[in-house]
């Protein structure tokens, strides 16, 4: 390899490291916040990571896509509703607050110009995160209708786990069914995502039956 193509290597590398970290490094600091007890020092150290890299894409006129804003509003209304709200309301309650918000986010997702599901694979294959959305719409017949759909798969799951939360606070009775449900439904919708090539077959085979493929 020429030391040209070795310095663009490294240069995209750095630049992939760097969205991703503008991305998701909110969401990461207030998650590990909350395992760590740490919430009051990581709603402030999001805030700041978020504010720089805000200023960053400012500079280079990088815009602000639908994703970013939804990854750093999320963090940071996240933490602060961890705050302010969790103690306050309980933990069902508060859960139902966090998976009624996600389930509106996917929900908002799913209408982008790359649906939110395929922002994310394309970004755990590590694809270059500056393809547009009509070179990564465009590479597979059908797979932006069907990342929309199980962008809103992803929705309705969020809502219905909002709704099991909202009977564990009002039915006391019910946590202990309602936390296995809770958690194994969660493992199903991940290990789900993983089974990505068959569920895209088993959507073209539907979409095959009503003739429209």
């Amino acid at each position: 390899m020429s030391a040209s193509a070795e310095s663009n290597a490294s240069h995209d590398t750095r630049s992939s490291w760097r969205a991703l970290i503008g991305e998701f490094g909110g969401l990461a600091v207030i998650w590990g916040g909350e395992m760590a007890g740490l919430e009051a020092y990581a709603l402030p150290a999001s805030i700041v990571l978020a504010g720089g890299d805000a200023l960053n894409r400012y500079r280079k006129g990088a815009g602000f896509p639908p994703f970013w804003i939804a990854a750093n509003g999320g963090a940071i209304g996240f933490g602060l509703a961890s705050l302010l709200l969790r103690e306050r309301m309980g933990a069902a309650p508060f859960g139902a607050l966090c998976a009624s918000s996600l389930a509106g986010l996917f929900l908002w997702g799913s209408f982008w110009r790359v649906p939110l599901v395929q922002h994310l694979a394309e970004q755990r294959q590590g694809r270059r995160l500056h393809r547009s959305a009509a070179d990564i719409t465009s590479d597979v017949p059908h797979l932006d209708g069907f990342f929309r759909v199980y962008t809103r798969i992803w929705a309705g799951f969020f809502a219905a786990r909002a709704a099991l939360l909202v009977d564990m606070a009002r039915i006391p009775a019910h946590d202990p069914v309602g936390g296995v449900v809770l958690r194994i439904s969660l493992v199903a919708m991940i290990a789900a995502s993983f089974a990505g090539p068959s569920l895209f077959r088993l959507y073209r085979f539907c979409l095959r039956r009503k003739g429209t493929a």
